[in-house]
């Protein structure tokens, strides 16, 4: 029979192991990668053996959720005190020529990067007339018409996809000046025509 402090040695000694042993199953399983939502990777550099730190300085691929049809734009900041959420809107993009999209505003984004700064141990400079230029805020819209579909890992239909960043122009009607949303709607058909024929 053993002593007592032997005992209480090795019984330490199997609570470390023990220890050591969840936090090993725990770091396996947390190395298998889920997706968030329907969608599709690009740009993956992830394999497996591969060792991720945990706070990674770079990204090891991009997910792209297939199952939203937001697009983000910029509006100048002197009209957005006309936007309100859940206004009619329109679009047409560069990708899909002599078309406009319906639309509605879903969100604000009530900060640009002007508004942003960056912990460091310098004082900022305070912003200029003369050297500063106002950044549009972004704007969230919402297509009625779902332009984004899962992408199928053979065969990509780009007359039926989105692609992100994709480039284009739209239209807000806001409750100011409302006669002339007609003028701003021809303008916006001529540009989805002109789209034939003017890549830039």
């Amino acid at each position: 029979m053993g002593a007592k402090v032997d005992v209480d040695k090795y019984t330490a000694e199997v609570d470390k192991l023990t220890a050591m042993l969840d936090a090993a199953k725990y770091d396996l399983e947390s190395t298998v990668v889920k997706a968030p939502d329907d969608g599709y990777v690009v740009g993956l550099s992830l394999r497996p053996g591969h060792r991720v730190a945990q706070l990674p300085m770079r990204s090891y691929m991009s997910f792209v959720i297939s199952n939203t049809h937001k697009i983000a734009i910029g509006i100048n900041q002197n009209a957005l005190r006309h936007v309100r959420t859940g206004q009619s809107a329109e679009v047409t993009f560069k990708l899909k020529p002599g078309k406009v999209f319906k639309a509605i505003v879903a969100g604000i984004a009530p900060i640009t990067e002007q508004g942003r700064f960056t912990p460091t141990g310098n004082i900022p400079l305070a912003p200029t007339a003369n050297n500063s230029q106002p950044l549009p805020f972004m704007l969230t819209l919402e297509l009625e018409e779902n332009l984004t579909q899962v992408i199928d890992a053979e065969v990509l239909d780009i007359n039926q996809k989105m692609p992100g960043g994709a480039f284009g122009a739209g239209a807000i009607y806001t409750d100011s000046v409302k006669g002339t949303h007609i003028i701003r709607k021809v303008m916006l058909r001529m540009t989805a025509w002109l789209n034939f024929i003017m890549p830039y």
